[in-house]
């Protein structure tokens, strides 16, 4: 096989790898600035109570990646089929947005990312960060210290190019979304490769850019397969199940399926990072009800990505256009957000993958200061 020159738009020197066979030393590509607005949100708390404030952006300083038009949004009907949340055992959300711990930023935090963009928790308490850049799974501890890694550069076994998602399988295997090789791959905690799936390609068996990859409670597998603009859902062992949604504007279509999740009452919940909102179904498909939308005002979203939903049923969704982090009711109503545009210690910029780790906190990918940033 042909030796794989890494692009140096997805691969940057990996300081997570202690193997002394890596490739060519490569530097991550420059940051891209004025990519996305600042968002017009900010948090303000008092006496306990936390309020949403618009302020007025200079019309220079406003651009807008994705074209909203034709997008519409259905309102939804009261009599929706959503999780019900009790007041009294919810968390305080409202308190959060100043976070507790940041993961990155250099030495002086524990460890240096490139592009971090989901997180899991493992059961001793040490992290998993996947990094796009690096290529690679990267094992920490809850302080940010280094065990160990997997994986490096190219298109063989045991390879990843750009990964963008993963969990945890009840065997304790990560699964990867592998976007750059079209493909899902299959590891043990123990740094070996187990299996993988997928190629590139347009008919019902291929992948073309997976990005978002959850299981249910049967261990299928479900991918936003985002240029494929559909949801497929295989067997645990890559067999074939079926497809969710095809490419539209209607609700139950898809532009760019991007991240996805399961709530509590086993209905999924998919960001779609070019209409701007989240779409709910039913675990074989069939489309419920929708919310967000495009815009800037709380409850609006522009170009959604990571979600996770919380035991009690509040979904967590990284605006990422907006420089946010939006936390819903399951019916769509938006319960409270936090953030705006930049590099200080509450601030995020495109932020992307959210992960929940112990004593009841969520972990956010500040992708773009390179940071995990705890709430």
């Amino acid at each position: 096989m042909p030796q794989i020159k890494p692009n140096p738009q997805t691969q940057a020197t990996n300081p997570f790898s202690r193997r002394t066979s890596a490739g060519p030393v490569l530097n991550p590509p420059p940051p891209v600035t004025n990519r996305r607005s600042s968002s017009p949100l900010q948090r303000h708390q008092s006496t306990g109570a936390v309020s949403v404030v618009a302020k007025s952006l200079p019309a220079q300083q406003t651009f807008v990646r994705n074209n909203p038009q034709n997008v519409q949004l259905s309102q939804v009907s009261s009599t929706t089929n959503a999780s019900v949340i009790s007041p009294s055992a919810a968390p305080n959300y409202r308190l959060r947005g100043n976070p507790c711990k940041v993961l990155g930023e250099g030495p002086s935090r524990g460890i240096k990312f490139s592009k971090p963009v989901a997180l899991l928790s493992l059961p001793n308490t040490n992290l998993a960060v996947l990094d796009e850049n690096y290529n690679s799974i990267a094992i920490l501890t809850a302080e940010g210290q280094i065990l160990k890694s997997y994986g490096t550069m190219g298109n063989k076994p045991g390879q990843f190019s750009a990964p963008k998602s993963f969990f945890l399988n009840k065997r304790n295997q990560f699964v990867v979304s592998d976007s750059g090789n079209n493909r899902v791959q299959i590891w043990d905690t123990g740094r070996d490769f187990v299996n993988e799936f997928g190629c590139a390609g347009h008919p019902s068996i291929q992948l073309s850019s997976p990005i978002g990859i959850v299981s249910d409670r049967l261990e299928n597998i479900y991918i936003c397969d985002a240029n494929n603009q559909c949801v497929k859902v295989y067997k645990s062992d890559g067999t074939f199940l079926r497809q969710i949604g095809q490419g539209g504007d209607s609700d139950g279509q898809f532009k760019k399926p991007s991240h996805i999740a399961f709530t509590p009452g086993n209905q999924l919940m998919v960001t779609d990072s070019l209409k701007h909102l989240v779409q709910v179904f039913t675990p074989d498909g069939k489309f419920l009800y929708k919310f967000g939308g495009w815009g800037t005002e709380p409850g609006k979203l522009n170009s959604p990505t990571g979600i996770a939903v919380d035991p009690q049923g509040y979904v967590i969704v990284a605006d990422t256009g907006n420089h946010r982090i939006q936390i819903f009711y399951a019916s769509g109503t938006m319960e409270t957000c936090f953030g705006t545009h930049g590099s200080e210690e509450g601030q995020f910029d495109e932020p992307t993958g959210i992960g929940f780790v112990h004593n009841g906190r969520f972990a956010v990918c500040d992708t773009g200061n390179k940071r995990i940033q705890i709430i």
